[in-house]
């Protein structure tokens, strides 16, 4: 299959998982098979490079969006407001399946959540969901423990308590 019609049919997926991403009322939660410990160096639209392994000791939220998907854009001040709200948690969000860097890059700019957001090209997005195996739809969202760990990921969009709810299953310890 030739790389771009891989990218229409990907793309083609991806919006199918968005739209069915406004449907759901709740993210499905998977929990990885095995441990593993992905890694990820990318470089944000502004700030320094973000290192996963870098952010060992805190919670991370890794958030797969993009600009032209509803559920994405409306999470994305869910994680922000989260992020701000619990020192010990870091995110990082990645525009996929945008074709142009300028327009997360834009969007970015005209939305910012707070927390690093960087652009991943079809070839970065395929070695990153090869750990998990598949990229459903979009968002999508990894939960990284502490010890660098994939712990949980979920597909769909989400709100303040359902994410809330996720982080409390995962073990997050309650605010004080």
């Amino acid at each position: 299959m030739s790389k771009s019609r891989f990218l229409r049919a990907a793309a083609f997926a991806l919006a199918l998982g968005c739209a069915a991403g406004m449907a759901l009322a709740a993210p499905k939660v998977e929990t990885p098979e095995a441990a593993q410990r992905p890694e990820l160096e990318v470089t944000p639209f502004s700030g320094p490079a973000f290192h996963l392994s870098a952010q060992r000791g805190k919670w991370v939220l890794v958030y797969y969006w993009a600009s032209w998907c509803p559920p994405c854009t409306k999470a994305l001040p869910v994680v922000s407001r989260f992020v701000a709200a619990h020192r010990d948690v870091a995110a990082i969000g990645l525009a996929v399946m945008q074709p142009k860097a300028q327009d997360a890059e834009r969007f970015a700019s005209e939305h910012d959540p707070g927390f690093p957001l960087a652009w991943l090209d079809a070839d970065a997005t395929q070695r990153l969901t090869r750990i998990t195996g598949k990229l459903v739809g979009i968002p999508f969202t990894w939960l990284i423990a502490p010890d660098g760990t994939l712990h949980r990921y979920w597909y769909g969009g989400f709100d303040a308590a359902q994410l809330e709810q996720i982080m409390r299953e995962a073990g997050y310890p309650k605010k004080p």
